[in-house]
């Protein structure tokens, strides 16, 4: 295995993103077996599906996640599975040792780390031995290079097959905009108009929902969400009651990990772990109690669905008061999570009851007395020195010193280390300074013994680790949804229910751009889209002048199926859509000068990828094919990708220049020619942004 120097890689640092490692083989039929971790939940999911040669569900599923490691059985070092996960530049490949991928055992370590909750997952693998073997392995590098041990019956297991997601794949998300603007403009994307969300847990959910959105053999699912959502926006007071107790909401899941799940060999306990222990007990304590307050806002609210139900179970759950009552036995009934330096650190000495440790309670009173003697020494060289404006300050950094509104080189020699900072000057003395040092001895042993304590006593909850994530994942999916409402409030303009039909029409009624309503609020043009998968009307030709609209359009559709598919209402008047397993994209003409890419070239490879992995259940959206080489060999490309997608009767809108295209309309019955109106005036060309049925009748595109 590789030395744990890899622990330094990270993920950016955005708080909405979580640590994920990724372990995956792969057989000689192509059949790809993964287990993902999430080191912030103590999540683990497992997944055995039947890829194609180009990976594109692994390569989805690796854009979504975005591991920060990614192992490898070492026999699979310059294989395909290999050259395929480098061209990704997502994570640090690892590979570990071929024995540490064994099923068995993987199957055996599952029954000791899972929850009682999630062990009936067990019938579900038993037979999938290439996600047992990576988990297994995935396992031993966490203990080996990472240095995790699991407690027993910590672990939630999830088993997910990929066709009960939507499938978007990377160049298809930053086409759509979905994550980052391709600007990078700040928010100007879908995750930046919709994330409202008031935790880290919330904003990672909306994060993972939105690059992989349900599918429709989730629609269950879909249904109980839209049906919460509709039910949060008809109680405005719950609403609101439940945006205000959001925010003070600690990252509970990241909380219950870390402080259940031990590390190996920390049998030598330091102080910086100690109080790490410490603010996360008293978030824990904290997070329990706002669960209770949401529950009891919860219960206002008028209606039932599968959801809310599912909400309250979680957050009233029996075991979460054993949970509070052992955390009660130790902690004292004024401690509290505190912000500033000074506050949360008498907080997390004072945060154990008086009586539970002698020494604790003398090193406690000796923490007191030196605090003492230091605002007395303070008041000592008021007195002395007649400086009226002298002040006890504490950092981090230095510790406690003084500071005072003097000129610093009037100051008497007894006051030493003098800097200016605006008008006040800092400085200490030689006893302050030893009483400083006293003070930083003190708080040092005071987080020792508690943080000792602690760790004897936590133990009696780890046994409560599932009913907690349980609390943080009804947190994340509340505050996700809440977000839905609050986009759906603000507008001034109608967001409808989706409706899911399997074998029904894509029909969106005065659709809308959902960003470009947002970001550039004013005269949006909506428009109609009526297409029949399988059927007729399944590849649309779209035509119309530069700066008309037919990009923004091609967008606007992707997008509103994919707000359907998380479970929010869509910017329309009304939304039907069949059964869509994957969406694809054509759009934007720039070389990439670091791979040494032409457009033509990347025209052609995102074609083919297109080609080898669309299905009829697919929508595509091609904007302007062709454009990257000749007109004569752009028409005759872009007709024979026309040519093999209607035979293939995916939903398609493919927008292009070339009129050529339109007689596709007179050769096949499931092709339409639409157009983006314009008026020629005197002055130029009017745009209407209307979507229409027909030919595009002006001849000139230039402006």
């Amino acid at each position: 295995m590789v030395p744990s120097t890899i622990n330094t890689l990270s993920t950016g640092g955005k708080k909405h993103r979580e640590d994920f490692i990724l372990a995956v083989t792969e057989n000689k039929h192509r059949e790809i077996g993964i287990s993902l971790l999430s080191i912030r939940g103590a999540t683990i999911l497992l997944s055995q599906f039947k890829d194609d040669c180009m990976y594109s569900t692994l390569l989805h599923l690796i854009d979504t996640y975005t591991p920060t490691e990614i192992l490898l059985p070492h026999t699979m070092e310059n294989s395909a599975l290999h050259t395929v996960i480098l061209q990704t530049e997502h994570g640090f490949i690892v590979f570990v040792k071929r024995h540490h991928w064994n099923d068995n055992k993987g199957l055996e370590q599952m029954r000791i780390l899972a929850t009682k909750e999630t062990i009936s997952i067990e019938l579900e693998v038993s037979s999938k031995y290439l996600a047992l073997s990576s988990f297994h392995a995935l396992i031993r590098y966490t203990e080996f290079g990472q240095g995790y041990s699991y407690a027993a019956t910590s672990c939630r297991f999830e088993y997910r097959c990929p066709k009960e997601y939507l499938q978007i794949d990377p160049r298809t998300a930053a086409n759509l905009e979905i994550i980052h603007n391709a600007r990078d403009v700040k928010n100007a994307s879908l995750f930046g108009i919709m994330n409202f969300c008031k935790t880290h847990m919330g904003q990672r959910l909306l994060r993972t929902n939105m690059l992989q959105p349900l599918s429709y053999l989730s629609s269950g699912k879909i249904q109980e969400r839209l049906d919460f959502l509709e039910i949060l926006l008809k109680n405005e007071e719950a609403f609101y009651e439940i945006s205000e107790k959001l925010p003070p909401f600690p990252d509970l899941e990241y909380i219950v990990t870390a402080t259940l799940i031990p590390k190996c060999g920390t049998q030598c306990i330091s102080v910086e772990k100690c109080q790490s222990l410490i603010s996360k007990i008293l978030n824990m304590k904290n997070a329990l109690n706002l669960a209770t307050g949401l529950a009891n806002t919860l219960k206002k609210m008028k209606g039932s669905c599968a959801i809310l139900d599912k909400m309250l179970d979680s957050l009233s759950e029996p075991k979460l008061d054993s949970v509070k009552n052992a955390i009660d036995r130790i902690l004292a009934d004024e401690s509290f999570p505190a912000k500033g330096n000074i506050l949360s650190q008498v907080q997390r000495c004072f945060a154990l009851r008086a009586g539970i440790d002698s020494l604790l309670d003398v090193a406690r009173q000796s923490y007191n007395d030196v605090i003492d003697d230091i605002y007395n020494l303070a008041q000592q060289y008021r007195d002395e020195y007649g400086i009226g404006s002298i002040k006890v300050v504490y950092n981090i950094r230095r510790g406690y010193h003084l500071s005072m509104k003097s000129d610093i080189s009037s100051l008497p020699p007894i006051f030493i280390q003098k800097s200016q900072k605006g008008h006040c000057t800092l400085c200490t003395t030689e006893d302050l300074a030893s009483l400083a040092n006293r003070h930083n001895e003190s708080v040092q042993e005071i987080y020792l013994m508690t943080g000792r304590i602690l760790e004897y006593n936590h133990l009696s909850i780890v046994r409560f680790c599932r009913c907690l994530l349980d609390v943080a994942d009804s947190i994340s999916l509340l505050d996700m949804l809440r977000s839905f409402a609050h986009m759906i409030s603000v507008s001034s303009q109608p967001f409808v229910r989706p409706q899911f039909y399997p074998d029904g029409p894509l029909a969106i009624r005065q659709g809308r751009h959902p960003m470009c309503e947002i970001l550039a609020p004013g005269s949006f043009v909506s428009n109609n889209t009526m297409m029949k998968p399988r059927t007729s009307s399944s590849f649309c030709v779209l035509t119309g002048p530069n700066m008309s609209g037919k990009s923004c359009y091609l967008r606007q559709v992707a997008l509103i199926i994919i707000l359907a598919h998380m479970g929010s209402f869509i910017p329309a008047e009304y939304g039907c859509f069949p059964s869509i397993d994957k969406i694809f994209s054509r759009i934007g003409t720039s070389d990439d000068f670091e791979s040494s890419a032409s457009t033509f070239y990347l025209e052609m490879q995102e074609m083919s990828h297109i080609i080898g992995h669309a299905t009829q259940h697919s929508l595509i959206i091609i904007d302007e094919l062709g454009r990257g080489t000749s007109n004569q060999d752009g028409i005759a490309i872009a007709w024979a990708c026309c040519e093999h997608l209607i035979n293939l009767r995916a939903l398609t809108l493919f927008a292009t220049h070339y009129s050529e295209l339109q007689q596709l309309a007179s050769i096949y019955p499931n092709v339409e020619n639409w157009t983006l109106s314009v008026e020629a005036t005197k002055g130029g060309l009017q745009f209407l942004y209307k979507v229409i049925k027909g030919f595009c009748q002006e001849g000139s595109y230039g402006m």
